[in-house]
């Protein structure tokens, strides 16, 4: 499907100097659904509204714009923001990765996992998002958890050292996208 936001260019006339109102609307007049065609649209919702339809409907996201702004051809501008859909979804913490560097007193990242035909899955791993504070408190609360046994039915091959733990935490992951071997991105 083309999701089609913009038109800079109209039978040889350069729109660019129009406001986003006004060329959405030349767009909104020539590209009409033709009868049993619906791979092209003009969303008609705008702001949150259109970020929200466009992440229920599991697109990337959206080029938020403001009314009046022009285009600026080879100009990056700030009346211009994408803004991209974090998918989010809660997953059993599973284990984690031997922390390395300025993390080497707590941990790297956190081994997710997720129930799949009744038994545990490892989906990926997350290690963004945490203050120092965070670490710590996290890693108190898996401590209690060790154990030497994978809870996983397929554990990861990566080369850093695993302590994994016992699946009783969940914790809510923003992620980009699901590859195609089912794991996070």
């Amino acid at each position: 499907m083309y999701v089609l936001f913009d038109l800079l260019w109209d039978n040889g006339r350069d729109l660019a100097s129009k406001s986003v109102i006004q060329r959405r609307e030349r767009l909104q007049e020539i590209i009409t659904p033709v009868a049993g065609n619906s791979n092209r649209r003009v969303p008609r919702e705008t702001g949150s509204g259109a970020f929200q339809s466009r992440e229920g409907e599991g697109l990337e996201g959206i080029i938020a714009k403001r009314k009046r702004s022009s285009y600026q051809s080879g100009k990056r501008s700030t009346d211009w923001l994408k803004l991209k859909s974090r998918p989010q979804r809660g997953f059993v913490v599973c284990g984690f990765t031997e922390g390395k560097g300025s993390r080497l007193k707590n941990f790297g990242a956190l081994l997710l996992a997720g129930y799949r035909d009744g038994k545990l899955r490892y989906f990926g791993h997350s290690g963004s998002g945490f203050s120092e504070k965070g670490l710590k408190e996290t890693l108190d609360r898996l401590r209690p958890l060790f154990t030497d046994k994978a809870p996983v039915w397929n554990p990861p091959k990566i080369p850093e050292r695993i302590q994994w733990v016992e699946p009783k935490l969940v914790c809510e992951v923003a992620f980009a996208e699901w590859t195609e071997d089912e794991e996070l991105r």
